[in-house]
Protein backbone atom coordinates (compact mmCIF):
# COMPACT_ATOMS: atom_id res chain seq x y z
CA UNK A 1 0.00 0.00 0.00
CA UNK A 2 1.12 3.54 -0.74
CA UNK A 3 -0.20 6.53 1.17
CA UNK A 4 -0.80 9.61 -0.98
CA UNK A 5 -0.91 12.45 1.54
CA UNK A 6 -1.61 14.98 -1.21
CA UNK A 7 1.02 17.30 0.26
CA UNK A 8 3.37 17.36 -2.74
CA UNK A 9 2.67 17.95 -6.45
CA UNK A 10 4.46 14.72 -7.37
CA UNK A 11 2.83 12.44 -4.79
CA UNK A 12 0.09 11.13 -7.06
CA UNK A 13 2.51 10.27 -9.87
CA UNK A 14 4.83 8.53 -7.40
CA UNK A 15 1.97 6.45 -5.98
CA UNK A 16 0.92 5.41 -9.49
CA UNK A 17 4.50 4.46 -10.36
CA UNK A 18 4.71 2.27 -7.28
CA UNK A 19 1.40 0.68 -8.16
CA UNK A 20 2.74 -0.14 -11.63
CA UNK A 21 5.91 -1.60 -10.14
CA UNK A 22 3.88 -3.89 -7.89
CA UNK A 23 1.69 -4.92 -10.82
CA UNK A 24 4.84 -5.84 -12.79
CA UNK A 25 5.81 -8.07 -9.86
CA UNK A 26 2.24 -9.41 -9.53
CA UNK A 27 1.87 -7.94 -6.04
CA UNK A 28 -1.55 -6.54 -5.07
CA UNK A 29 -1.23 -2.81 -4.39
CA UNK A 30 -3.53 -0.16 -2.98
CA UNK A 31 -3.22 3.63 -3.11
CA UNK A 32 -4.69 5.12 0.06
CA UNK A 33 -5.40 8.86 0.01
CA UNK A 34 -5.50 11.28 2.93
CA UNK A 35 -8.14 13.97 2.45
CA UNK A 36 -7.69 15.83 5.75
CA UNK A 37 -4.47 17.74 5.16
CA UNK A 38 -5.76 21.32 5.64
CA UNK A 39 -3.78 23.45 8.08
CA UNK A 40 -0.08 23.36 8.88
CA UNK A 41 -0.09 22.94 12.68
CA UNK A 42 1.51 19.65 13.72
CA UNK A 43 1.33 18.54 10.08
CA UNK A 44 3.89 15.76 10.47
CA UNK A 45 2.12 14.30 13.51
CA UNK A 46 -1.30 14.47 11.85
CA UNK A 47 0.04 12.87 8.67
CA UNK A 48 1.65 10.07 10.68
CA UNK A 49 -1.58 9.41 12.60
CA UNK A 50 -3.61 9.42 9.37
CA UNK A 51 -1.12 7.07 7.72
CA UNK A 52 -1.52 4.40 10.36
CA UNK A 53 -5.28 4.82 10.45
CA UNK A 54 -5.49 4.29 6.69
CA UNK A 55 -3.18 1.29 6.80
CA UNK A 56 -5.02 -0.30 9.72
CA UNK A 57 -8.37 0.17 7.98
CA UNK A 58 -7.04 -1.39 4.77
CA UNK A 59 -5.52 -4.30 6.70
CA UNK A 60 -8.88 -4.93 8.37
CA UNK A 61 -10.60 -5.03 4.98
CA UNK A 62 -8.11 -7.65 3.79
CA UNK A 63 -8.17 -9.60 7.07
CA UNK A 64 -4.44 -8.91 7.31
CA UNK A 65 -2.74 -9.42 10.68
CA UNK A 66 0.77 -8.16 9.88
CA UNK A 67 1.85 -4.72 8.66
CA UNK A 68 5.42 -4.03 7.54
CA UNK A 69 6.76 -0.50 7.16
CA UNK A 70 10.01 0.68 5.58
CA UNK A 71 11.47 2.70 8.46
CA UNK A 72 15.25 2.38 8.33
CA UNK A 73 18.24 2.97 10.56
CA UNK A 74 18.56 6.68 9.75
CA UNK A 75 14.94 7.16 10.87
CA UNK A 76 15.87 5.45 14.12
CA UNK A 77 18.89 7.70 14.69
CA UNK A 78 16.91 10.85 13.91
CA UNK A 79 14.05 9.85 16.21
CA UNK A 80 16.43 9.11 19.08
CA UNK A 81 18.19 12.48 18.72
CA UNK A 82 14.91 14.41 18.37
CA UNK A 83 13.57 12.87 21.55
CA UNK A 84 16.88 13.48 23.32
CA UNK A 85 16.72 17.16 22.32
CA UNK A 86 13.13 17.39 23.59
CA UNK A 87 14.04 15.88 26.95
CA UNK A 88 12.15 12.61 26.57
CA UNK A 89 12.22 10.03 29.32
CA UNK A 90 13.15 6.38 29.04
CA UNK A 91 10.07 5.41 27.03
CA UNK A 92 10.75 8.10 24.44
CA UNK A 93 14.48 7.40 24.18
CA UNK A 94 13.84 3.81 23.14
CA UNK A 95 12.86 5.49 19.82
CA UNK A 96 11.22 3.40 17.12
CA UNK A 97 10.21 -0.06 18.26
CA UNK A 98 10.90 -3.02 15.98
CA UNK A 99 7.38 -4.28 16.53
CA UNK A 100 4.23 -3.58 18.50
CA UNK A 101 0.49 -4.09 18.29
CA UNK A 102 -1.03 -1.34 16.16
CA UNK A 103 -4.51 -2.66 16.96
CA UNK A 104 -5.86 -5.75 18.70
CA UNK A 105 -5.80 -7.57 15.37
CA UNK A 106 -2.78 -5.99 13.66
CA UNK A 107 0.93 -6.40 14.45
CA UNK A 108 3.25 -3.68 13.13
CA UNK A 109 6.85 -4.68 12.32
CA UNK A 110 9.74 -2.64 10.92
CA UNK A 111 12.23 -5.09 9.37
CA UNK A 112 14.60 -2.48 7.88
CA UNK A 113 15.69 -0.71 11.08
CA UNK A 114 19.02 -2.54 10.98
CA UNK A 115 19.93 -0.91 7.64
CA UNK A 116 21.14 2.61 6.89
CA UNK A 117 19.47 4.58 4.11
CA UNK A 118 22.68 4.51 2.08
CA UNK A 119 22.67 0.72 2.20
CA UNK A 120 19.10 0.59 0.88
CA UNK A 121 19.91 3.01 -1.95
CA UNK A 122 22.98 0.94 -2.87
CA UNK A 123 20.79 -2.17 -3.02
CA UNK A 124 18.23 -0.44 -5.21
CA UNK A 125 20.99 0.76 -7.56
CA UNK A 126 22.46 -2.73 -7.75
CA UNK A 127 19.05 -4.06 -8.78
CA UNK A 128 18.70 -1.23 -11.33
CA UNK A 129 15.45 -0.01 -9.78
CA UNK A 130 14.15 3.55 -9.72
CA UNK A 131 13.37 5.35 -6.48
CA UNK A 132 11.87 8.66 -5.44
CA UNK A 133 13.41 11.39 -3.30
CA UNK A 134 10.85 13.19 -1.16
CA UNK A 135 11.58 16.89 -1.69
CA UNK A 136 9.68 17.75 1.50
CA UNK A 137 12.71 16.31 3.35
CA UNK A 138 14.54 19.50 2.32
CA UNK A 139 12.07 21.83 4.03
CA UNK A 140 13.86 23.29 7.06
CA UNK A 141 10.60 24.13 8.80
CA UNK A 142 10.66 20.58 10.21
CA UNK A 143 13.07 19.74 13.04
CA UNK A 144 13.74 16.28 11.60
CA UNK A 145 14.93 17.80 8.32
CA UNK A 146 17.19 20.32 10.06
CA UNK A 147 18.63 17.56 12.20
CA UNK A 148 19.12 15.31 9.15
CA UNK A 149 21.14 18.05 7.43
CA UNK A 150 23.17 18.69 10.58
CA UNK A 151 23.96 14.99 10.81
CA UNK A 152 25.08 14.93 7.18
CA UNK A 153 27.26 18.04 7.56
CA UNK A 154 28.63 17.72 11.09
CA UNK A 155 28.28 14.11 12.20
CA UNK A 156 28.18 11.86 9.16
CA UNK A 157 29.82 8.50 9.70
CA UNK A 158 31.23 9.57 13.07
CA UNK A 159 28.04 8.22 14.63
CA UNK A 160 28.15 4.44 14.59
CA UNK A 161 24.78 2.96 13.76
CA UNK A 162 25.76 -0.28 15.48
CA UNK A 163 26.63 1.61 18.67
CA UNK A 164 23.28 3.40 18.53
CA UNK A 165 21.48 0.07 18.18
CA UNK A 166 23.44 -1.22 21.17
CA UNK A 167 22.46 1.85 23.20
CA UNK A 168 18.80 1.45 22.25
CA UNK A 169 18.98 -2.23 23.18
CA UNK A 170 20.30 -1.27 26.63
CA UNK A 171 17.55 1.33 27.04
CA UNK A 172 14.84 -1.15 26.07
CA UNK A 173 16.27 -3.72 28.47
CA UNK A 174 16.13 -1.13 31.25
CA UNK A 175 12.60 -0.16 30.24
CA UNK A 176 11.49 -3.80 30.26
CA UNK A 177 13.08 -4.42 33.67
CA UNK A 178 11.45 -1.33 35.17
CA UNK A 179 8.09 -2.38 33.72
CA UNK A 180 8.36 -5.88 35.16
CA UNK A 181 9.47 -4.58 38.56
CA UNK A 182 6.65 -2.03 38.59
CA UNK A 183 4.09 -4.73 37.79
CA UNK A 184 5.53 -6.99 40.49
CA UNK A 185 5.48 -4.19 43.07
CA UNK A 186 1.89 -3.28 42.20
CA UNK A 187 0.85 -6.92 42.58
CA UNK A 188 2.52 -7.15 45.97
CA UNK A 189 0.87 -3.88 47.06
CA UNK A 190 -2.57 -5.15 46.05
CA UNK A 191 -1.98 -8.44 47.89
CA UNK A 192 -0.86 -6.53 50.99
CA UNK A 193 -3.91 -4.26 50.94
CA UNK A 194 -6.21 -7.23 50.48
CA UNK A 195 -4.51 -9.02 53.38
CA UNK A 196 -4.82 -5.97 55.64
CA UNK A 197 -8.51 -5.69 54.76
CA UNK A 198 -9.03 -9.30 55.77
CA UNK A 199 -10.29 -10.28 52.34
CA UNK A 200 -9.76 -13.91 51.36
Amino acid sequence: ATIDHGLRPTSQAEAKALKQLCQDWQIPHFILTWHNQLGSKNLEARAREARYQLLAAQAKKLNCQLLLTAHHGDDQLETFLIRLIRGSGLDGLTAIREEHDLTDQLLLKRPLLAFRKAELIAYVKAKKLAWFDDESNLQEVFLRNRLRQFMADEIGDKVSHLRLLRTLKHLRRAQSYIGLESARSNKQLVQLEIGQAGIK
